[in-house]
């Protein structure tokens, strides 16, 4: 139930309606107004439109991750992540890990509920000398939930790296969020990140 209710959560009224939505349906969910919930179930089930499949890459998945305007430079997917990164003015890499569920549901619609979800990783630093700022997020967890809607297509293949088309909707209870779609190049799971930034 927590999960749906996240989900149901659109960005403009998380900071302030939604926020205290959210903080009711975690800790007293029978407290909810039905009317409310019933309203935000259109956007909980809205389409995600996913580019045509491509051996070209490219990204256009913006947003805001920890209070600061997001725009995606790559987008990248291994076995078990989908990582979206900017480098230029902040360094800034979003990772959504589906190792829970032992791969990436390529050519599948994904909403987070049930009980396995993925994991969110971000890290973040404003300035080259900066120390990186880590965090990770969990469905369900009270301290740190979110909403996240994904859809797959196919991957191409024959392409070097082959390549997987994909859109995204990601909300977080303080109002930070994700969108955009994606195509996606394939990479190892383990990939040398200098986390640097470029102006």
């Amino acid at each position: 139930m927590t999960g749906r209710i996240l989900r149901q959560l659109p960005l403009p009224i998380w900071p302030g309606v939604g926020a205290a939505a959210l903080t009711l349906g975690l800790f007293c969910p029978g407290l909810v107004p039905a009317a409310l919930a019933k309203g935000l179930e259109d956007v909980y089930s809205a389409p995600l439109a996913v580019p045509p499949s491509s051996p070209k890459t490219s990204v256009s998945v913006h947003g805001r991750i920890f209070g600061r305007p997001f725009t995606a430079d790559d987008a990248c997917i291994n076995s078990c992540s989908l990582i979206l990164k900017q480098n230029h003015k902040i360094y800034c890499k979003v990772v959504i890990n589906f190792l829970a569920m032992q791969t990436v549901p390529i050519e599948r619609e994904y909403f987070s509920r049930g009980k396995v979800q993925p994991r969110i990783e971000i890290s973040q630093r404003l300035k080259n000398n900066e120390k990186v700022r880590e965090q990770a997020f969990e469905a369900g967890k009270q301290n740190n939930p979110y909403a996240l809607h994904v859809k797959f297509g196919p991957r191409f293949r024959g392409s070097k790296p082959d390549t997987t088309t994909g859109a995204i909707n990601l909300r977080f209870a303080d109002g930070d969020y994700l969108e955009g779609s994606f195509v996606a190049r394939q990479v190892p799971r383990i990939i040398w990140d200098d986390q640097s930034i470029v102006d």
